[in-house]
């Protein structure tokens, strides 16, 4: 019989006497690594929040130590009642503590209606009634100080900074921002003081230390009440994980109210408040509608007030304004230099025997407006309040960034050569003296209307229909322009009319376009004789509104640079026009309607360009090959449209003034301000070389 052998699979004794030792230690050692890992992670992720937990600490009271008016070194003769008081009682605060115990911040700020950084805060003062002035600043207090942390109560060890706010118990002239806060527990027993509770800033404080300085010295430990400057020192201190986690902060900061004693002690301390923020209000008038006029109470300690603003976003100016010698007000202007400019008031710094204050951003300014409406004269009045329409633009004028002055409006029912409305100072034509000459649409039809406007701002229709007077489109350069003109020669017998007309001169604007202006008398008539060569060529011949003793008519600007007789004037030929030259780019083309089409060969096809200064000039020679009349030409859109700022259809239909092939001046309205539409024309031909507007 065979026998077989038993076969074993597990551990013998002996085997696992030996193995179970080098198990345990390798288990021992893991965990002991889990463990370190571990430990050493807390410790980072410790460091990380003591970090960034100081910070935040140092920038709040960076923040209110840069508005403060006085650093104290205690509150003794300041009425503080319990809670508030040290030790959360009715004890007097001091800024140090003993040796080596942590200090405490005692800051003096001005109360304000808004939070201290809302740019539309107002100062508030002692005193009931109307917030004057002429009365003492509204103080509270702030006190940064290091308590026991009432989130850890079994460790007497863990302490925390805290932020007191400390609000004056006696009246003020409006309700503060501020409020005035307590130990967390004792808010609700105290409702008249205690509104809101500390704010706890960071726990484990190991040392708060405040050092003071005048100015930007470095010597430190100036006494409290006459430093300008604290540095404050935040050491925070924790164990993690059997390791100490340790981070220190140091920020230094300027109050911009406290002067140093070397300036005359101001501050807190020093016995001088700074002045009131001043409340700023503005106006514009009719006679100076692009100045600003800036007004602020009158400060009696001020010697005089620095003034900082800019002009649409652009650099900071500086105005020095000398204290009035009495009254209730000071004032002062900014002036803007064309229409939809912004005035932004960056600071005003009140300057005062004891040094400067200055209180920071101040409100942005309305735009300048984009229109200035007239103030009429002499029953001169807008067509839509004469006829209760809204369609039509309203009387009005402005200026652009080029310096070219413009108006708007269809106005009606007043007396014939007699004022309509007068330009103010730096809307006037540019020469003293020497009045300008438009040809403008009127409800006599064909006839027109003659457009006069003086140097001295006067607008007048000398003639035409009462029943309306079209001003849309007429431009001129400003009398506050400082381009120069060349004086031109007349030729061909043509010379300067005088008598207080404008002289023959042209000039180029910032835009590169032509200026050309002046009156004529008693030269050659004959169609396409020179009166004039320019230099300046389009790129195209034009045909050009240019109205003469025999009412309206043209002229011809051609590809040389002339300008040349178009429409048999007799007696006087005026010239008043502006064109873009042959090397002129950004031209776009306007889309056609209704058939119209463009005349051709070396005429200018229907196009337009908008300047930077938001002036669209349209050109073109267009026909229709049957009539057209009644129907729309085509629109301005590629370039804008002209806008009231109402709405489309409010006030925003132009009426223009074009020239036609039976050699009469017609009628193209833009309606809603961008439609060219046919009122008067011919189908032979029609030019829309005169045609420019403002757009928006």
């Amino acid at each position: 019989m065979r026998h077989t052998a038993n076969k074993s699979s597990g551990f013998t004794l002996v085997e696992v006497l030996v193995i179970a030792p080098i198990v345990i230690l390798f288990i021992g050692s893991f965990v002991g690594l889990l463990v370190g890992l571990t430990g050493e992670s807390l410790v980072v992720r410790e460091r990380n929040a003591a970090i960034y937990n100081t910070q935040a600490a140092l920038d709040d009271i960076e923040l209110n130590v840069n508005k403060t008016t006085g650093f104290l070194t205690n509150t003794t003769g300041i009425a503080i009642s319990s809670p508030q008081g040290k030790n959360n009682s009715a004890t007097a605060w001091t800024n140090t503590n003993g040796v080596g115990q942590p200090e405490t911040l005692i800051i003096k700020s001005v109360a304000t209606t808004k939070n201290s950084n809302d740019p539309s805060r107002s100062i508030i003062y002692t005193g009931t009634g109307t917030c004057d002035s002429k009365k003492p600043l509204f103080e509270y207090l702030t006190i940064y100080f290091v308590a026991l942390d009432p989130d850890t109560l079994n460790d007497t060890t863990d302490k925390a900074l805290y932020k007191r706010t400390i609000i004056p118990q006696y009246s003020a002239c409006d309700t503060p921002a501020q409020k005035g806060s307590c130990y967390d527990s004792l808010v609700a027993s105290n409702p008249t003081i205690c509104k809101v509770s500390d704010d706890k800033l960071v726990s484990n404080v190991a040392n708060f230390d405040i050092s003071y300085f005048v100015d930007n010295t470095t010597a430190a430990d100036t006494a409290a009440n006459t430093a300008t400057d604290a540095a404050v020192t935040l050491s925070l201190s924790k164990q993690v994980a059997g390791n100490a986690v340790a981070y220190s902060g140091i920020a230094r900061s300027k109050s911009q109210n406290v002067q140093s004693a070397n300036g005359g002690g101001v501050g807190i301390g020093g016995g001088t408040t700074p002045p009131a923020n001043p409340v700023v209000t503005w106006t514009r008038s009719p006679t100076s509608p692009y100045k600003t006029n800036v007004t602020w109470g009158y400060i009696g300690n001020a010697t005089s007030y620095d003034v900082k603003y800019g002009i649409n976003g652009g650099s900071i100016q500086t105005k020095n304004i000398t204290q009035p010698g009495s009254g209730s007000t000071v004032t002062t202007d900014i002036d803007a230099s064309h229409r939809k400019q912004t005035v932004q008031l960056t600071d005003i710094t009140v300057n005062t025997t004891s040094g400067s204050f200055s209180y920071g951003s101040m409100p942005t300014i309305s735009a300048i407006p984009a229109w200035n409406e007239c103030s009429f004269q002499n029953g001169w009045r807008n067509y839509g309040t004469a006829t209760g329409t809204t369609t039509y633009a309203t009387g009005g004028y402005t200026k652009t960034s080029s310096k070219i002055v413009g108006l708007k409006g269809l106005v009606s029912t007043g007396t014939i050569n007699q004022t309509i409305c007068t330009l103010p100072v730096g809307f006037r034509p540019k020469f003293a003296t020497e009045k300008l000459i438009f040809q403008a649409p009127s409800s006599n039809g064909t006839a027109g209307a003659r457009i006069d406007i003086l140097s001295t701002g006067e607008i007048i229709a000398t003639s035409g229909s009462n029943g309306w007077v079209s001003l849309d489109g007429i431009m001129f350069i400003a009398d506050d322009s400082s381009y120069s003109w060349t004086t031109g020669t007349w030729q061909n017998g043509w010379t300067d009319y005088g008598f207080g007309h404008s002289y023959l001169r042209h000039t180029t604007d910032n835009q590169g376009r032509k200026h050309v202006q002046g009156l004529a008398n008693g030269g050659v008539n004959t169609n396409g004789t020179v009166m004039t060569a320019i230099g300046t060529a389009p790129s195209n011949i034009l045909h050009v509104n240019a109205l003469h003793g025999g009412g309206p008519g043209i002229v011809q600007v051609n590809t040389a640079g002339q300008i040349v007789v178009r429409s048999t004037p007799s007696g006087w030929q005026q010239i008043q026009l502006f064109y873009r030259p042959s090397t002129a780019t950004g031209w776009l083309a306007m889309p056609f309607s209704s058939g119209w089409q463009n005349y051709g060969g070396v005429y200018p096809e229907m196009r337009c360009h908008r300047g930077t200064d938001d002036i669209v000039v349209v050109q073109g020679l267009i026909n229709h090959p049957t009539s057209g009349s009644g129907t729309y030409i085509g629109d301005t859109g590629p370039c804008g449209r002209f806008s009231s700022g109402k709405g489309i259809g409010i006030e925003d239909r132009l009426l223009l003034s074009q020239w036609m092939s039976n050699e009469t001046a017609g009628r193209i309205d833009m309606v809603n301000g961008v439609s060219l539409l046919s009122v008067t024309t011919q189908p032979a031909w029609n030019s829309l070389d005169t045609i420019h507007f403002i757009a928006d």
